[in-house]
């Protein structure tokens, strides 16, 4: 109970940085969106400013800051400053494509890092070894950007799965590496030894005596590389061309619209909470040492 209510905690404190972060940072950079679109219509100053004024923007910042903490305890976000649309409406709409395929593309990452860190662990010493470890080392130096404009480029997957396997491939690389160090490190332990001194099939001592023993190591990475994807969709989703919060955050950035912007911020903080809570429980039962020093 300890430990849920400390990553409870933690998760919480975690969101409200976020929050805080983005909407300071937003309102350093100099202009609006309402200045922005003065700018284009060619406003006059005076409905410039009854447009600030309606929509709060001439407050002073704590007053705004104070006014937005409410309005998320409430579970209102705003509107958008461009299309005066509710926030909370287009996070819904749009956000189901977005988180879909991050967790589509987590899904890819967990099981291609697995078998790559495998592959590379138990042939470490052998030339196919040598093989899987350069793919793994090319998977983590190529970017995103990269590899989802080559894949574009060559017409082979170009739409939603074409997304979640770049996404999937480039955070698969860190499991891989993680898992075959792991694996490397295991490899000279007494139980592995007593394992096959037993008769066990090599399949039966890798998968349920050397893989299960040092499954938990990948853990934390996974949960790192989930807010990697949450973010890495904003790239993905405008090379392949989908529509999601992705888009809607270059958009809302370019047009300098706060509300967008911050509950883009908010809900991503809030999934990588949850995931990295989730994530450390299930280190925390795929770990017998940790449950040993919680007793």
């Amino acid at each position: 109970m300890i430990r849920f209510c400390t990553a409870l905690l933690r998760g919480l404190i975690s969101v409200w940085l976020a929050v805080t972060a983005a909407f300071f940072l937003l309102r350093i950079l100099p202009g609006d969106a309402v200045q922005a679109q003065a700018a284009q219509a060619g406003m006059a100053s005076s409905a410039v400013e009854e447009r600030r004024q309606a929509l709060g923007l001439n407050r002073p910042l704590l007053e705004q800051y104070g006014t937005y903490l409410g309005g998320i305890a409430q579970g209102d976000l705003g509107v958008s400053i461009v299309s005066s649309e509710n926030v909370s409406q287009i996070l819904w709409s749009r956000g189901v494509g977005t988180l879909r395929l991050a967790l589509s593309a987590l899904v890819l990452s967990i099981g291609i890092g697995i078998g790559l860190g495998t592959a590379a662990g138990i042939s470490h010493y052998s030339i196919s070894g040598r093989l899987w470890r350069e793919g793994i080392d090319l998977l983590i130096a190529v970017p995103i950007y990269i590899s989802g404009t080559l894949m574009v480029m060559s017409g082979v997957i170009t739409d939603g799965l074409g997304a979640a396997l770049v996404l999937g491939l480039h955070s698969a690389a860190p499991i891989a590496n993680t898992l075959s160090l792991a694996l490397l490190n295991e490899s000279g332990q007494g139980y592995v030894v007593v394992a096959s001194a037993k008769g066990l099939s090599d399949w039966t001592i890798i998968w349920r005596h050397r893989v299960r023993a040092v499954l938990h190591t990948i853990v934390p990475v996974i949960s790192i590389q989930t807010g990697f994807l949450l973010g890495g969709t904003v790239i993905t989703e405008t090379i392949f061309s989908q529509s999601g919060l992705g888009q809607s955050l270059l958009d809302g950035v370019m047009r300098r619209d706060y509300p967008v912007v911050q509950g883009w911020v908010l809900l991503m903080a809030i999934c990588q909470a949850v995931i990295y809570g989730l994530t450390e429980m299930a280190g925390y039962w795929l770990d017998p040492r940790q449950r040993g020093d919680a007793v």
